[in-house]
């Protein structure tokens, strides 16, 4: 066999080898951050750099997206809330919210804003008695691609997030937000951002509901069944939301330069067969 076979065999050999180790299946880009804040602290963080961080990410790979603070609403107000993104649509926010101000440096029993003094008090999980009528849930005006989120005080008492998308396709899927879960409320006032970016049109979002696992309650109010988290509330503030024309483009996948590096395999291949001849 002569060495200009040799060259071409051994080029696309390794090259199917690297191809075909590429994973094919593509999920929603996720971006998480969390700062604790252990020990009964009753003071919020005086900073959170992986949370940041983590915001930071989420928002690079986005053009043109807003952040909504909550700061424009009034103490007190409660849900439905619309929240006006611009190219991304209309959020509703529903169920059990309520417009919280906090003074700078204090907290309310772990909770606090992570940009200015205002935040939406949610509760994720509300006890079968009427978990479909308050539960925390968005809906979008029109499918979005990206949503991400500042949590403050969330699983100081064991609980675990978790998301249900409900899919412009009609699909459904869940996804588990890794808080640390705390054990009576020795992570009080940890703060943490989450955050995901469609990868595909079957990831495109219409609307998404909150949840939350807990320890069940050792004393429950009368004629209400005792379990879930009824008591778990926490801070939700920094909102984001993206339509698929607003996630910026992404560098080549992996599989994608690995074609590019066929086509000059082969192309030095070729040119190592004309200069033998």
């Amino acid at each position: 066999m002569n060495t200009t076979k040799t060259l071409a065999i051994t080029a696309a050999t390794s090259i199917f080898a690297l191809v075909a180790t590429q994973p094919s299946a593509q999920a929603y880009r996720l971006f998480f951050g969390e700062d604790l804040n252990e020990g009964w602290n009753t003071k919020p963080l005086s900073s959170t750099p992986k949370a940041s961080a983590a915001q930071n990410d989420f928002l690079s790979g986005l053009v043109g997206s807003q952040v909504e603070t909550f700061e424009g609403f009034s103490d007190g107000k409660k849900g439905p809330i619309n929240l006006d993104f611009g190219a991304a649509g209309v959020a509703t926010l529903k169920g059990n919210g309520t417009i919280k101000h906090q003074a700078s440096g204090t907290t309310d029993f772990g909770r606090y804003a992570t940009s200015g003094e205002k935040f939406l008090q949610v509760q994720p999980y509300i006890n079968s008695y009427d978990r479909h009528t308050r539960r925390f849930s968005i809906n979008f005006s029109q499918e979005v691609a990206a949503f991400g989120f500042n949590g403050v005080d969330i699983g100081d008492f064991g609980g675990q997030l978790s998301l249900t998308l409900n899919l412009a396709n009609g699909g459904q899927k869940t996804v588990t937000v890794p808080n640390t879960r705390g054990s009576s409320g020795r992570t009080s006032g940890s703060a943490l951002y989450f955050g995901l970016i469609a990868e595909n049109d079957d990831e495109l979002i219409k609307s998404v509901s909150f949840n939350m696992t807990a320890p069940p309650l050792i004393m429950a109010p009368e004629g209400i069944s005792p379990e879930g988290s009824y008591e778990d509330l926490f801070a939700f503030d920094n909102m984001t939301i993206a339509s698929q024309a607003q996630v910026a483009a992404k560098t080549p996948e992996p599989a994608s330069v690995l074609g590019l590096l066929a086509v000059g395999a082969m192309g030095a291949v070729t040119g190592l067969k004309r200069k033998a001849n």
